[in-house]
């Protein structure tokens, strides 16, 4: 394991958020390992489907405001004093900071600090923008147009996978995040039985699948049928969860649908 990996361990995987609101910069714990997950990309934006649930996915820990903040971070320049001074009284030895720019990666040759920038940070950006007065309650100002991300491309994908291409960026609320994470949750679900069962395999030929039936007597004593049973509930019962929360999202997305044309 190289430097970087050993100081993710010993902070327990946490990570700093170095985070621009309209009037200065926030500084916010998070818990690294939702970055480097498989499936990160697609699943960041659960953390922030409710301000509750971004309240306990990230956490303040100090916040910044400045009266110019447009040079606080320049690679020319470097990075403004007081800004500076938070982050590193924020920072553990060896922590990484997340950033929302690529141009403020330049924190890494100014203060000596492992930055990440990404893709998948935009997520997590998102999320925190859409819930920022929650999270920064001092911040009284509002995000600029041009600042508002669009739609989380995580919950995109979802969304487009269960055939809702059009729903727009506006339109998405926090009753539509609900039904998007409890349908993720779903097919997570249906994913790991799929795995589980190798349900990847070709189908068995007709006549293979007759003679298999003709002898299922001979299986009786090799088979545990109650484990079977339960498996099959299971994914019954899933399926049925997932098809009501498709319908539920279905009539949330044409309920913001009409709100927006009135």
């Amino acid at each position: 394991m190289d430097g970087r990996g050993a100081a993710f361990l010993e902070n327990n995987g946490v990570v700093l958020v170095l985070f621009e609101t309209p009037s200065g910069f926030a500084i916010f714990g998070f818990c690294g390992l939702h970055l480097y997950a498989p499936d990160a990309l697609e699943s960041v934006w659960l953390n922030f489907t409710s301000d509750s649930m971004a309240r306990d996915a990230v956490w303040l820990k100090d916040f910044l405001p400045l009266d110019d903040k447009s040079n606080a971070i320049n690679d020319k320049t470097g990075v403004n004093g007081q800004l500076a001074e938070m982050i590193m009284k924020c920072r553990r030895p060896g922590q990484e900071l997340v950033v929302g720019k690529a141009e403020y990666k330049s924190i890494e040759i100014y203060l000596g600090i492992p930055c990440l920038h990404n893709e998948i940070v935009m997520e997590l950006m998102w999320g925190m923008k859409r819930f920022m007065h929650a999270l920064v309650p001092r911040e009284k100002l509002e995000l600029p147009k041009e600042d508002r991300l669009l739609m989380s491309r995580g919950l995109h994908i979802l969304l487009s996978r269960h055939g809702f291409d059009d729903v727009k960026p506006e339109m998405v609320n926090e009753q539509i995040l609900r039904a998007a994470s409890s349908l993720f949750i779903c097919d997570a679900v249906e994913q790991q039985h799929h795995e589980i069962g190798h349900s990847d395999k070709e189908v068995l030929p007709e006549d293979v699948t007759t003679k298999l039936l003709a002898d299922a007597d001979k299986y009786d004593d090799k088979i545990n049928k109650l484990t079977c049973r339960t498996a099959h509930k299971k994914s019954l019962s899933n399926y049925r969860t997932r098809d009501r929360h498709i319908n539920m999202l279905s009539a949330l997305v044409r309920k913001a649908r009409q709100a927006g044309k009135k």
